[in-house]
């Protein structure tokens, strides 16, 4: 999928998860400049493009430095992305490296989810792969072999890290 299609699917994700989003022009300024999750992912979805298929060192790095400052949230240039992520508010959020994130994804705030790409040997492999139709929140636990619905609601638990897992794909 393009990166024009990526942005479109990721901007009616956030239309379609946040309620406090209001209809019509206003709620389309709001999203496009106010929304912190969408501005750090459509960042993403350019800076991802620098590392990845250009492969310049420093600079989509540097990049993603200034996304954090001004966004509170965090996504590694070589974080791999599907399309119609969301991330509620974020303040706290980390995307590292190694992750892979599927289709339809909901992060809420505080998340550190415990990602880790399926082409890496299991010795290799630092965290599990969210899948799509996932949402997490805050307040929960890593669960590197979890399988549950993506209708189940996030279960809150002690930790920081991740609500669930789907092997749905």
């Amino acid at each position: 999928m393009g990166i024009w299609k990526n942005i479109s699917s990721d901007y009616m994700a956030a239309k379609r998860n946040d309620p406090a989003i209001p209809d019509g022009l206003r709620g389309f300024l709001e999203i496009v400049f106010c929304t912190p999750g969408f501005l750090a992912i459509t960042a993403h979805r350019g800076i991802h493009c620098l590392h990845t298929r250009w492969h310049i060192p420093v600079l989509p790095r540097f990049i993603s430095l200034i996304v954090r400052w001004w966004t509170g949230i965090e996504i590694h240039p070589a974080a791999q992305i599907g399309e119609g992520f969301f991330i509620d508010h974020g303040a706290g959020v980390v995307i590292g490296e190694t992750a892979v994130v599927g289709k339809n994804v909901t992060l809420y705030q505080g998340v550190t989810p415990p990602w880790a790409t399926t082409s890496l040997s299991a010795a290799a492999r630092r965290y599990s792969a969210l899948l799509r139709s996932a949402p997490t929140r805050a307040s929960a636990p890593t669960a590197p072999s979890l399988k549950t619905s993506p209708k189940t609601p996030p279960l809150p638990v002690c930790g920081r890290v991740l609500s669930r897992l789907t092997a749905s794909r």
